[in-house]
């Protein structure tokens, strides 16, 4: 279960959440309460129907079947929309008191706390607060005391029996707010667990860039879907001589100096490009749509502040680019092409896919 924000939540302020997965419980919570308005509706024009009700059978029977017509109706009610809406708690609050003023009247023309409809109440009551925000179990838990201190002195009961009612209503209140907040801490545990497990099978924990699995299935959507208003760009950023790091250094001094180069990548891309570590000391860059012209400027830039981090350290960087569908596989050889004669004319450098060299006896082109 989800609680909102807090109080501010009652005036309808802010939206009950904003997380998508936490839609379904507050459909959940609407289904539930639409089958409770249903039940609670059946007995009470049932009671109606067979007993005098104070002399209001005709009035109470239609206004409980309009109340029940109503409470249906929630149910298509869009609950995406209104639980991301800063009126939607306040649009379910006033469904639930709603309610609550059409019990309490019920038992008023009945007798009073006398009244068996009166049971109704504690049920809308742990409905409320087993579910609602801090704000909105104040309110729930303020009307239905008010409801039962008013059907008391409807049905002159003495103070010490009021305030018995009270207690015990308070009590439950208490129990299901309590009920509530372990559901609440449990749902958040889980979901915290969700995303550190989501977090852990994507990315690579020492560099907190994308793992090699994750980054292809990446590359391998991009490419697929390149086009003149979508191209997508490709580089390999490869760590010049790294054995010697870890050889002279240190395998410690290597992790830093890889860990060091992820945060830099991340920090000179765009949000939305993906970087992630490809191999050992080999990452990808994967820039979607950016033109010919940005995606070198980009390439340089990484070459540089990457080239900041340890000047005793080179990188040398092959790119491609496409404004064409074509496989990951495909996109990925040109930019390992590139960066393989970047290698072989010297390192610590940037190389563009040439599409007019010749690959395995062929001539590639884009």
């Amino acid at each position: 279960m989800q609680p909102g924000p807090g109080p501010a939540d009652t005036a309808g302020m802010r939206p009950l959440t904003t997380i998508h997965d936490q839609t379904s419980f507050w459909a959940g919570h609407v289904r539930v309460g639409v089958w409770i308005s249903l039940f609670l509706g059946v007995l009470v024009v049932g009671y109606a129907v067979t007993t005098p009700i104070g002399g209001a059978r005709t009035a109470v029977v239609t206004v409980v079947s309009v109340a029940v017509a109503v409470s249906v109706a929630q149910r298509f009610v869009p609950v995406r929309w209104l639980v991301g809406s800063r009126f939607g708690a306040a649009y379910l609050y006033a469904w639930a008191l709603g309610g609550l003023a059409v019990v309490t009247w019920v038992a008023a023309v009945d007798g009073g706390a006398n009244s068996p409809v009166t049971y109704a109440i504690p049920i809308l009551l742990v409905h409320g607060v087993t579910t609602y925000p801090l704000g909105g179990r104040i309110l729930i838990g303020a009307a239905t005391t008010a409801s039962f201190v008013g059907l008391h002195r409807v049905a002159d009961a003495t103070v010490a029996e009021a305030l018995t009612a009270v207690g015990l209503l308070a009590t439950l209140a208490y129990v299901g707010t309590h009920a509530g907040h372990n559901h609440l801490s449990a749902y958040t545990r889980q979901r915290r667990g969700r995303r550190v497990a989501e977090r852990e099978a994507t990315i690579d924990g020492l560099t907190g860039c994308r793992n090699h699995q994750s980054f292809h299935a990446e590359l391998q959507l991009a490419a697929t879907r390149a086009g003149p208003e979508a191209p997508v760009g490709f580089a390999i950023v490869d760590v010049d001589e790294f054995k010697a790091i870890n050889d002279v250094r240190g395998h410690l001094a290597g992790d830093g100096y890889l860990a060091a180069l992820g945060a830099t990548l991340r920090s000179v891309v765009r949000d939305h490009d993906v970087v992630g570590r490809i191999g050992g000391d080999e990452f990808g860059v994967l820039v979607t749509d950016a033109d010919a012209g940005a995606l070198r400027a980009l390439v340089h830039r990484i070459h540089a502040e990457v080239g900041a981090i340890d000047t005793s350290v080179t990188v040398t960087v092959g790119y491609a680019h496409t404004w064409v569908p074509m496989a990951a596989d495909t996109l990925f050889a040109r930019a390992d092409r590139a960066l393989y004669e970047a290698k072989a004319a010297g390192r610590d450098r940037v190389q563009d896919y040439e599409p007019s060299v010749e690959v395995g006896g062929a001539t590639s082109g884009r």
